[in-house]
């Protein structure tokens, strides 16, 4: 019973996800900034800086998202727009957020060290599993500060990875469970002989 709602589960999630434009979450962290002009943080990260990166796409549309700085700034920012960049066999594939996001100006971009297939789930998770460089370029800033962050993309599992590992467990537990209900009923069958 255990294995077969495990199995529904998995089922309606994945059946949830092809019908909905991919949604494309990854991490990372900001490790830097290049000073042109004004300040040498302009954001006010304190670098290093880690990040999680959530998009709801719509073809190569970023239709919206967020960022957040899960590190010591606690900062976040919505994301209304942007592009998936489908780059050729020998080009790093990318995704580019407009230059308006949140309220601080600057363009946000990823390159990721492999060539996205197509702009479904299965290959958007491909291209985010490859792990890549994360940049913030602000000429300007909101603020007229004028530089740029860099740093590096995690590569996470693909949700799919994820959901049967979940499955995994989730059959184990079951396994145990019955294993250890079957080896008290033998003990207490024996016990009453």
């Amino acid at each position: 019973m255990i294995r077969m709602a495990g199995l529904a589960v998995i089922a309606l999630l994945c059946g949830a996800q092809g019908a909905m434009g991919a949604v494309v979450s990854f991490k990372g962290t900001l490790t830097s900034y290049t000073t042109v002009v004004g300040a040498a943080d302009p954001i006010v990260l304190g670098l290093p800086e880690d990040f999680t990166v959530t998009v709801n796409t719509s073809g190569s549309a970023i239709t919206n998202g967020g960022i957040v700085f899960t590190g010591n700034s606690g900062k976040q920012f919505n994301l209304t727009g942007g592009t998936i960049n489908i780059g050729a066999t020998t080009d790093f594939s990318g995704i580019s957020i407009d230059p308006t996001f949140g309220s601080i100006g600057g363009t946000l971009n990823f390159s990721f060290a492999a060539v996205v297939p197509n702009n479904t789930q299965a290959g958007l998770d491909a291209l985010i599993g490859s792990g890549g460089s994360a940049s913030i370029f602000g000429f300007p800033f909101t603020n007229g500060s004028a530089g740029f962050y860099q740093g590096a993309v995690t590569a996470v599992p693909e949700p799919g990875s994820m959901l049967a590992l979940a499955g995994l467990v989730a059959g184990c537990g079951g396994y145990r469970w019955r294993r250890g209900r079957n080896s008290k009923q033998t003990d207490d069958k024996t016990a009453s002989v």
